[in-house]
């Protein structure tokens, strides 16, 4: 407990330790904190901090059980490969018939296996100072990292959606997207403050329901502006509890409409989301 909360947890080991209590100089009076739902708080210096706060919290959780800080479940090595350097993207891929895989990155490599003993390469030479994001559509995996081309997945083939021919069909040119959601059958991609999504019917006289690859899904009309000139890039996209939102370094949006014209509309203002890595969802938030 000394190691998760450094303001209180020498004052708590003084207390619950009977040999160093015993030399408690004569007149001090120990406090026991028992209170910690103020959380982390690193805006303020510690001395001004509230008893139920503190300046440094690491691997906890405050709400599991009352008066309590529950440490996190750790993790196990899966396994191990000499293909790639650092691991920063993983992505557990289910299919219909239920075929499980588990695709991973170093952001140049992405590999792919379903017992982390033998690998497939699925893609090498994307931007090693970029990071992959992916989200599952249609029994397919979506890819992206900003800079390259998106790509998608299916366990057997990879298509490149750069607006080229593939398997006699043409793929959509999509936007390079930083960030990838899916959410009302489409497919959303945000990149500083621009967000694009797919169409779910054709231009024809008589429309017909096509899918986000398809090469007619991506129009210049189906885009907002998130915030534009507000001198901040869009560092998040997610949904939650049916909504989706985006993340900027100084403001939170919520996307409002059933179908187009779809609406932006700023819901947090001042605080914005440092990183799409540390967006959690707990208690449904």
């Amino acid at each position: 407990m000394g190691s998760a909360i450094s303001r209180a947890g020498l004052i708590i080991l003084l207390v619950i330790s009977p040999s160093l209590a015993q030399n408690l100089p004569e007149g001090v009076n120990p406090k026991v904190y028992s209170d910690f739902t103020g959380g982390l708080n690193t805006s303020k210096p510690s001395h001004l901090l509230e008893d139920n706060e503190s300046p440094f919290m690491q691997n906890v959780l405050i709400d599991e059980k009352p008066n309590s800080l529950v440490t996190r479940n750790g993790f196990i090595e899966a396994g191990s490969t000499a293909t790639i350097g650092k691991i920063n993207f993983n992505f557990e891929y289910i299919n219909e018939a239920g075929v499980k895989e588990f695709i991973i990155s170093d952001s140049s490599i992405v590999l792919t296996t379903s017992d982390f003993s033998s690998y497939k390469l699925l893609r090498s030479g994307l931007n090693p100072q970029t990071k992959l994001n992916a989200v599952q559509v249609r029994d397919k995996v979506w890819l992206t990292n900003g800079v390259d081309d998106v790509f998608t997945y299916n366990l057997t083939t990879i298509t490149v959606l750069d607006g080229n021919t593939y398997n006699l069909g043409r793929t959509p040119n999509t936007p390079d997207g930083e960030f990838v959601e899916y959410w009302l059958d489409r497919v959303w991609l945000l990149k500083d403050s621009q967000l694009d999504w797919s169409a779910l019917t054709s231009t024809d006289t008589n429309p017909v329901a096509i899918t986000p690859d398809n090469e007619n899904a991506w129009r210049e009309v189906n885009r907002l502006f998130i915030g534009r000139g507000d001198g901040t890039k869009g560092t998040g996209l997610f949904v939650c509890n049916g909504q989706l939102f985006v993340g900027k370094e100084r403001s939170v949006y919520a996307i409002f409409g059933d179908r187009e014209p779809f609406l932006a509309k700023e819901i947090i203002k001042n605080d914005g989301i440092v990183s799409d890595d540390s967006i959690v969802y707990l208690d449904d938030f």
